[in-house]
């Protein structure tokens, strides 16, 4: 457990080292073992059984309770939970079974209304003679007599004594547009999305409008004004509790995973996305296996909905016992901490903003469901702090590679953009337009993946010079060219601006063609292929003509490459043959 208590009655929050195994123990039992009991006959992982049995617990309390945190109004105890996983893997069958006392429940309401509705049409048949015979009453008096008036007066009772056609209160739903979700919670004040398969759901309508979702997880009511009148819900709740396949998600994160991060739903969203595989020579029970644990689950949920729902601004208040606001004390300012000193992205970091009021919600529910009266309990919170911080280990796993953070994505680009040059480098014929072993930012810009963001392509750069793969010589206005591989040798001679010798040669071919004596210090005659060496003054270093300087003679496998090309270029020139050699001078 995160919350570490002393006999002397200190307590400290102590973050966990690692995320472990999904924390079914920290349940109330009624609601733990029934979670157990379901993926022990499904075999399915318990994240999936969790999150099915967390958003029904949300869709059946949330009619009935609110809770207040420290310096906090109250606000709803809705949950927004999500579940990824591949498809075939179970997720309708361990919803249905969770859901079992709420369809049910529905279903009684259908019969209900299917047995009320003869009797109303028959009582709205009387109510509009009755309502014929006053109008046709109050036509036939004297206007302003005794009798107007006092027919007037029963009309008005009249119209009050309307009868209520019976409906079904619609409160789950798969699918809905953002108008048809604001016109349920005008109805009835609680919704709830719950699905099990969401693929088309999240990337349809129903999530097309991610910050309606945030306000409303934060109750708020959130007024439109259309032209027949404003519509506003009052004290709004709602849960979603959703399961897709994992193709689906990702298709969800790449065209509305930035609108998502950047209202704050997915901020507000508790996620699972167990990862398992299938295990050979598993058998398959044909006998029906007793479900005494699941039976209990369902059974306290028909109690719940048995009950007389209250008006939206009449739900009871669930607030903070004094153990449970130290224990949420505690967990806050771990939270705080960790945000100070965390490199993760702002996405990553919002989630946690509004992680202790996800525990606050938790321990409500847990709180609730168990049938506890009063203010939320200490262990209640410290549950629902253990299971927080699951849910927080588990939000960083699945959504940093959407939300990298600044490390994570120069390391991203330097991968790729080394990725890029190994590319180009192997098919140059594909750059034909570039200049193969060089290439300048621009190049780079317009060329490799990192396009349109030159910080990001220059952090980049600069972290593939300092682990060697790359060299960078400055470039003729001032820019630099990236040498791939990388040439230290050019970084030394700064106008050595090539990677391969016979790009050397090919800049020098024209130059060589056109030298003459002053060039060589040598006197070349009329025969092609004879020359006289001849000193020139030029061509003396500074450093040796003062004293007798030491000096090196360089001389490397890339260099004896270089002589060759250039001879081989000054013989097809006329030039014969031509020596070179680098000379390093200094002294002591």
């Amino acid at each position: 457990m995160p919350i570490v208590e002393y006999p002397n009655g200190e307590a400290f929050y102590q973050s966990p080292m690692a995320q472990g195994c999904y924390p079914t123990h920290v349940f109330p039992p009624i609601i733990g073992e029934a979670i157990w009991e379901v993926s022990q006959i499904l075999t399915l992982p318990v994240e999936l059984s969790a999150q099915a049995a967390l958003g029904t617990v949300s869709h059946v309390c949330q009619d009935f309770i609110s809770v207040q945190c420290p310096n906090f109004d109250p606000a709803p105890c809705s949950l927004f939970l999500m579940g990824v996983s591949n498809s075939s893997a179970g997720k309708s069958p361990v919803e249905q079974r969770f859901l079992r006392a709420v369809v049910a429940r529905e279903r009684q309401q259908e019969e209900d209304v299917a047995a009320k509705m003869p009797i109303y049409l028959a009582e709205l048949k009387i109510w509009q003679d009755d309502e014929r015979r006053l109008a046709k009453d109050y036509r036939s008096a004297e206007p302003a007599s005794d009798e107007a008036l006092s027919i007037r007066e029963m009309r008005l009772q009249h119209e009050q004594q309307r009868p209520v056609k019976p409906a079904v209160r619609e409160q789950r739903y798969a699918e809905l547009s953002p108008q048809g979700l604001r016109d349920a919670l005008v109805a009835n004040g609680t919704i709830s999305i719950i699905s099990a398969e969401a693929g088309p759901v999240i990337n349809g309508m129903t999530f097309g409008q991610p910050a309606m979702f945030s306000g409303y997880w934060s109750g708020e009511d959130r007024p439109v004004g259309l032209v027949s009148g404003n519509r506003r819900p009052v004290a709004p709740q709602l849960t979603i509790s959703v399961m897709s396949q994992t193709d689906r998600f990702s298709d969800y994160m790449e065209s509305r995973g930035r609108d998502a991060f950047g209202t704050g739903m997915l901020a507000r969203t508790l996620i699972v996305a167990p990862q398992y595989s299938d295990v050979s020579g598993q058998e398959t029970c044909v006998e029906d296996v007793p479900e005494p644990k699941l039976g209990l689950f369902n059974e306290r949920v028909k109690q719940i909905l048995g009950q007389v729902v209250p008006a939206p601004r009449e739900r009871t208040v669930k607030r903070l016992s004094e153990g449970a606001k130290r224990y949420w004390k505690l967990f806050k300012d771990a939270i705080n901490r960790w945000l100070v000193g965390s490199c993760h992205s702002d996405s990553i970091k919002f989630f946690f903003r509004k992680l202790a009021q996800n525990a606050s919600r938790i321990a409500a529910l847990f709180h609730y469901f168990e049938g506890k009266p009063g203010d939320i309990s200490p262990e209640a919170m410290k549950s629902a702090i253990a299971l927080c911080e699951w849910y927080a280990d588990e939000y960083i796993r699945v959504f940093t590679p959407y939300a990298p953070s600044k490390l994570q994505q120069e390391a991203e680009a330097m991968q790729k953009l080394l990725e890029w040059l190994q590319e180009a480098a192997a098919n140059p014929f594909r750059y034909s337009q570039l200049k193969p072993g060089q290439y300048t930012e621009r190049d780079l810009n317009n060329f490799s993946p990192i396009r349109k963001n030159p910080a990001l392509l220059a952090s980049a750069i600069d972290a593939l010079q300092r682990q060697g793969y790359i060299s960078i010589v400055p470039g003729r206005k001032g820019g630099r060219i990236i040498l791939f591989p990388a040439n230290k040798f050019a970084e030394i001679m700064p106008d050595f601006h090539a990677t391969h010798p016979r790009m050397i040669a090919a800049r020098v071919k024209k130059a060589i063609a056109d030298m003459g004596e002053s060039n060589f210090g040598a006197v070349v005659s009329a025969k092609q292929g004879t020359y006289v060496v001849r000193a020139n003054d030029k061509m003396v270093h500074t450093a040796a003509q003062a004293g007798d300087p030491k000096h090196v003679v360089h001389d490397s496998k890339d260099f004896r490459a270089v002589k060759q090309e250039i001879q081989k270029q000054a013989g097809e020139a006329g030039l014969g043959h031509v020596e070179l050699t680098s000379t390093y001078y200094y002294r002591d």
